[in-house]
């Protein structure tokens, strides 16, 4: 099943790009994927900074979650983000692409999002997130996590 090597918990290091593709910043963080909903959904919640370690008092950059559906109909997952903290919600569809998995939808400003997880290993995945602002005939990469999997 195409979301299966997602599920479990994940330390992860957040990179910022420019245009130009060099880190402009970083952060650390995790981000927890299970099933819910007897099986039925996979629910997603990325954390930043990490909730172990952080100091008294200081506040979430980033408390997100995704419900992804199965849409058998279509042979695509339905993904709902829900970003409080960015004030964002937005719906998605994630499928197989290759050996990876793409994410896309219409950000908030009307521009496309492409969200990708790859070069899946049991103990790493990288997570790629794109825009495009001339209707998908250049993308920028603007963000990557590298998410390591937690010893049990």
């Amino acid at each position: 099943m195409l979301v299966r090597p997602l599920v479990g918990s994940w330390d992860i290091e957040v990179r910022f790009l420019d245009q130009e593709g060099s880190v402009t910043k970083k952060s650390s963080g995790e981000w927890h994927f299970a099933w819910v909903l007897e099986r039925r959904a996979l629910q997603d919640v990325l954390i930043t900074p990490p909730l172990e370690g952080r100091a008294l008092g200081e506040p979430s950059k980033s408390y997100d979650t995704e419900i992804w559906i199965y849409d058998a109909k279509l042979d695509v997952w339905r993904v709902t983000v829900v970003a409080p903290i960015a004030n964002v919600t937005v719906n998605m569809v994630a499928r197989e692409q290759d050996d990876e998995i793409w994410l896309e939808g219409t950000s908030p400003a009307g521009d496309l999002w492409r969200w990708t997880f790859s070069e899946f290993s049991d103990d790493r995945v990288r997570w790629q997130g794109y825009e495009s602002k001339d209707d998908g005939q250049t993308w920028l990469r603007g963000e990557e996590i590298i998410l390591r999997r937690r010893k049990q």
